[in-house]
């Protein structure tokens, strides 16, 4: 008689949470990748095929060009493409780096974790840093980033620019400007939250809540709560 070999609940359980636990963390890898180009929040690079949506908007790639990945050995080098194209915008080899997505995904996990940043493109930099605020106390104000940072918050003692608003924390975010020009947020554990979007024409904003610090471009919207004072970054 031939035993046949039937798994056990416990083990077809650990196979679904070693799935799932990989899965996230693919994610996670792809969330880190999209911060440095300020793109997309964990939440949506856990969502399949609009994590590569995000993906080709970091590499300023059309997303209509997924549907190569639909056809066979073409979406090989698609692969190679999007992957060299990041890699290159994130001052990598092209090659190298397309390639080498082969090759159990090791470039992914480089740059998700090296401290590379996007080379800034000369027609988005700020040429002085600065904060316009469109809505909130101080509306029609424009306030300067310099690299010594501007911390946000309803503290007095605590706080560069004090705002009364009762979704604003006592110390909300932190802003500051490095040499290429950009304007960096972080979030100091408010309760409310800080957010950031990037407009597009034709589309709907899409707030994303900042868990790490995220440089913004010029022309990128911060919001402080969820509805209580914004900025643009002019």
């Amino acid at each position: 008689m031939i035993n046949s070999f039937v798994p056990s609940e416990t083990f077809l359980l650990s196979l679904i949470l070693f799935g799932a636990a990989a899965y996230v963390f693919g994610a996670y890898v792809l969330y880190r990748i999209g911060n440095k180009f300020g793109v997309g929040s964990f939440g949506e690079y856990c969502i399949p095929v609009y994590n590569y949506v995000l993906l080709c908007r970091c590499a300023e790639i059309p997303p209509v060009h997924l549907l190569w990945l639909l056809v066979p050995f073409v979406n090989l080098g698609f692969i190679v493409f999007l992957w060299g194209t990041l890699s290159t915008k994130l001052r990598h080899n092209f090659w190298t780096f397309g390639l080498g997505m082969f090759l159990f995904s090791i470039p992914a996990f480089i740059l998700a974790f090296d401290k590379s940043r996007p080379a800034v493109r000369r027609d988005t930099l700020v040429e002085e840093p600065s904060v316009f605020c469109i809505s909130g106390e101080f509306s029609g104000s424009r306030l300067p980033v310099r690299t010594t940072g501007l911390i946000i918050g309803r503290s007095a003692e605590k706080s560069n620019l004090v705002l009364a608003s009762p979704e604003v924390s006592a110390v909300h975010a932190r802003l500051w400007s490095d040499p290429d020009g950009r304007v960096w947020v972080e979030d100091m554990h408010s309760s409310n939250g800080t957010y950031y979007c990037r407009p597009r024409p034709g589309e709907l904003p899409e707030w994303v809540r900042i868990d790490e610090p995220v440089a913004l471009l010029k022309g990128s919207h911060l919001r402080l709560g969820e509805t209580s004072v914004e900025f643009v970054v002019s």
